[in-house]
């Protein structure tokens, strides 16, 4: 408690020197950060939040008398403020009055933080209805989708609360903003939303319905606007919603998809709602049903994405889930770009199905699917999941997968090599360079070293009294007594003792491999080493994340071995980060070699070498040799 309360308010001085000094200026546009102001009421920070955009407005005139023209960009982060329902409608209303008397052709894109503010569920509803008011009338805008809301919700419920808020100094205070709205109507877009870590879900008051559903329809009314005042971005984290958000959500995507007459200029891109415990696998379904019904609607012959990024971490996901968005996926491959369903409850099962939509969609389209997708701390994704998404990445339905702190072994390192030689060994149509991302940090799959564990006393006893009862067995056999000896099972004790020895074993077999090694195996046999490369060809590039996966030297010289064989014979630069293995390499230089895949380096080569001499050597040995000690042989000689 007492290192989070000094992180705490070590968090909250720097908050305030930011917040004290002028306004900072990045590439990104002008930042005003007022996070953490909890000594400050509302209106104090209302009043320096006007007195901030006016300075960067000063600014920016300035700028155009230079000839530096184009929108403005503002960076307001309010997180931790403590604002409260009404302070951030009184936020906003700053934004709107510091427009007044500016030219209508004066443009500011505004990326708003405010996690952290103690929203509440009918605090969110009107902050998100003044957004709306920025780009036209809302309720104009809005009229011809009343018979749908009482289709999608509890109508009579939502006006009873409504009756509630408008007599509300928060209701109040959104009439009074029609006048200004007339005069900086298309001035300025919310280009970004964070309401992150307000409990403005279902949770809200021990499980308020009638108010979350209020907040539900706004949000959607928000998503399907035509006033082009929908952010790009929306960040909902850990905010206590549920299935229901994700339906609301997905109404509006749909509505806004079927209403819209020309292509959109701004609408929504980017969803991140991780840290929603509540959504589960109805929430991801209500999603995925609409992406899928967005695709099916659609007259065109390829549809484009519908969402750069959806974020559904951390939200009770399951095979269910997963399976739903495969169906999306079948139905449309490019709905969406990047994808993490990272921390959730996702198994094998669930990536056979889902991979097996990857390449269902991409022999449909002819393109890859996703960009990106996360699946990384789904502690019961194997081997057999990882190579289901290996077969998706070698059909070119995926470039980028990370599989982080999951359970893959040295089988499906292994399965990445076949991968890896199967697409580059063979002569490709194009000739465009291609670039693929495998993370596979935090899986266990380098060798481990065998611990002798000093055997207990009871251990001790038990084989002893193994060991002659079997002497006494063969004895009486030989003088003809054999009978005498019971042919009954064992004991209770015997049977245990040898299950706990098979489970012992099995865990040891499945760690006694290395991954390195056998993903060089597996690349060294379909990989003609017989002539150098064509250099003519285009470079690939393969990055490979292997930190913190138990790799001892020999694992190391595997990796450096794999790097150099791609390298000569098929122009492929493969990437390797492999910091946080334990006394892996005593040279940095390797290590970073590795990392920049420059397999022209002399420390590189020189491991790539003792790991091909140290192979060779083990292919030399006898087979029956091999036969009886396994693995144990090619250790020993090492």
């Amino acid at each position: 408690m007492r290192l989070l309360f000094l992180t705490t308010n070590l968090s909250f001085i720097s908050s305030l020197a930011r917040a004290s000094s002028q306004i900072g200026v990045s590439n990104k546009g002008e930042i005003i950060n007022l996070s953490y102001q909890t000594h400050l009421d509302s209106s104090k920070i209302t009043s320096l939040l006007l007195t901030k955009i006016q300075s960067a407005s000063e600014i920016e005139s300035r700028s155009r008398s230079n000839f530096l023209v184009g929108p403005k960009e503002l960076n307001i982060d309010v997180s931790a403020s403590h604002l409260g329902d009404e302070g951030m409608v009184s936020l906003f209303d700053s934004l709107l009055e510091c427009q007044d008397g500016k030219a209508p052709s004066s443009t500011i894109e505004v990326s708003l933080e405010a996690r952290m503010n103690r929203l509440s569920p009918t605090g969110a509803s009107n902050f998100l209805e003044r957004i709306m008011t920025l780009n036209g009338d809302l309720n104009s805008a809005n009229a011809t989708e009343n018979e749908e809301e009482e289709q999608s919700f509890d109508e009579k419920e939502e006006e009873d609360a409504s009756a509630t808020d408008e007599t509300s100094p928060t209701s109040n205070s959104t009439s009074t903003a029609a006048p200004v709205n007339t005069q900086v109507q298309n001035t300025i877009y919310i280009h970004a939303l964070d309401l992150g870590l307000n409990d403005i879900g279902i949770g809200h008051d021990g499980g308020n319905t009638k108010k979350a559903s209020k907040m539900h329809k706004s949000l959607r009314k928000l998503i399907e606007n035509e006033s082009e005042c929908c952010p790009r971005i929306l960040r909902m984290d850990a905010c206590g919603l549920g299935a229901p958000s994700c339906r609301a959500i997905g109404k509006g995507l749909i509505n806004r998809q079927n209403h819209v007459i020309r292509e959109p200029t701004r609408t929504l891109r980017k969803l991140y709602l991780s840290g929603n415990a509540g959504i589960g696998d109805g929430g991801v379904a209500a999603l995925a049903a609409a992406l899928k019904s967005i695709s099916e609607s659609s007259h065109e012959q390829e549809v484009d994405a519908i969402l750069d990024e959806l974020d559904i971490s951390a939200c009770g996901v399951g095979d269910a889930g997963i399976g739903a968005l495969a169906m999306a996926i079948e139905s449309n491959p490019r709905c969406v770009k990047k994808l993490d369903l990272s921390n959730n409850d996702i198994s094998d099962e669930g990536v056979i199905a889902f991979s097996k939509s990857l390449i269902t969609g991409y022999q449909k389209s002819k393109m890859y699917c996703i960009d990106s997708l996360d699946l990384s701390n789904n502690v019961d994704i194997g081997d057999e999941g990882a190579e289901a998404l290996f077969d998706a990445l070698e059909c070119g339905a995926i470039r980028s997968i990370s599989l982080r702190s999951c359970s893959v072994r040295w089988r499906g390192v292994a399965a990445l090599g076949n991968t890896l030689s199967n697409m580059f060994a063979s002569d490709r149509m194009d000739d465009m360079p291609r670039t693929i991302e495998v993370d596979l940090s935090g899986n266990h799959i380098g060798k481990k070293e065998k611990k002798k564990k000093k055997a207990s006393v009871h251990t001790n006893m038990m084989n002893s009294m193994s060991f002659i009862g079997k002497r006494l067995k063969t004895g009486l056999k030989d003088v003809g007594l054999g009978s005498m000896v019971g042919s009954g099972s064992e004991s209770d004790d015997e049977v245990e003792m040898m299950d706990s020895m098979r489970s012992e074993f099995a865990d040891e077999e499945a760690s006694s491999r290395c991954g390195a090694a056998e993903m060089y195996d597996s690349l060294n046999q379909d990989i003609d080493t017989s002539g150098a490369t064509d250099i003519s060809k285009a470079k690939d590039n393969v990055m490979l994340g292997m930190r913190m996966c138990n790799f001892d030297e020999r694992g190391i010289d595997a990796l450096g071995a794999s790097c150099v064989l791609l390298g000569d014979h098929v122009n492929v630069r493969l990437c390797v980060d492999c910091e946080m293995n334990k006394e892996a390499c005593d040279e940095e230089e390797v290590t970073d070699a590795l990392l920049s895949g420059d397999f022209e380096n002399v420390s590189l080569r020189e491991v790539a070498e003792r790991h091909v001499e140290a192979m060779d050597r083990y292919n030399d040995f006898d087979e029956d040799y091999s036969d009886d000690f396994g693995e144990d042989s090619y250790d020993e000689d090492y």
